[in-house]
């Protein structure tokens, strides 16, 4: 009885050094479980920084772009009103000139009829 229960003795030893054996795994396997989410908690936390960090940068570039958007839609609307106006002073132009060729040909016309009037009473007389 003395041999069995040191034979049993023995195997509980055994099984006892094989579950701490096991535990200290587990232990590990829970440390390095550990130290990985903690990397992964660092990690996750520096690209939601980085990500913070990306969106306020694409905001200030939306609104410089939202900025010169509204510019070169000013800038369009002048060139528009420039237009316009250059072209209504042309029309002007263009009207006072034909006022001026009408004049020329009427004042043209009215010296050759003078003109050919005096001929006409010239060799008249």
């Amino acid at each position: 009885a003395h041999a069995t229960a040191k034979e049993s003795a023995r195997g509980l030893q055994a099984k006892f050094a094989e579950a701490k054996q096991q535990i200290e795994r587990l232990a590990e396997q829970v440390r390095r479980a550990e130290e990985g989410r903690q990397d992964g908690v660092a990690e996750r936390d520096d690209l939601v920084a980085e990500i913070r960090d990306l969106r306020g940068e694409v905001s200030a570039r939306t609104r410089k772009l939202d900025e010169a958007a509204a510019q070169l839609t000013n800038l369009r609307h002048e060139h528009e009103r420039r237009e316009e106006a250059t072209a209504a002073a042309h029309e002007v132009e263009l009207a006072a000139l034909r006022s001026s060729i009408r004049r020329m040909q009427a004042e043209s016309e009215a010296g050759r009829r003078s003109s050919a009037f005096g001929h006409a009473r010239c060799t008249a007389e």
